[in-house]
């Protein structure tokens, strides 16, 4: 085997692989999207914006950005204590609504549709009352 043959044969190799990784991360995102309760939402982490998909679970929300080989969640939103800060329609995006939460002392930013965003305030709203404590 010559020098050349080995080179292509590498070029493949790593095309294949790159075809493939990029297949696998747009499954993942299509299949996070497919269950029930998920929708799009970016989550600002530092100065940038990050695409990612969130699910509603019965008492917090699990986003997972887009560009991620982990099936895990990589934030966790409890329902208990969230609170909408703020909330905006983007100047430049007519469906996309920015929103400040707070959860656990932490603020977080996100990016969301307008019906995402009902969603949200429908399921805080809906959320069984928190227990009263005994003395």
């Amino acid at each position: 085997m010559d020098q050349r043959t080995v080179i292509v044969g590498v070029e493949i190799a790593v095309l294949v692989f790159a075809v493939l990784s990029l297949l696998s991360l747009l499954l993942r995102y299509r299949l996070l999207l497919s269950t029930r309760g998920a929708f799009q939402c970016s989550v600002r982490r530092g100065k940038r914006w990050v695409l990612g998909v969130t699910r509603y679970r019965d008492d917090r929300l699990d986003w997972y950005p887009l560009m991620d080989w982990v099936l895990k969640p990589r934030l966790i939103i409890l329902r208990a204590g969230m609170d909408v800060q703020e909330h905006r329609q983007s100047r430049r995006y007519d469906n996309v609504m920015y929103v400040t939460l707070r959860s656990q002392g932490r603020t977080i930013n996100v990016a969301m549709s307008p019906s995402a965003f009902a969603g949200i305030v429908a399921w805080m709203d809906a959320a069984p009352p928190q227990a009263e404590p005994v003395l």
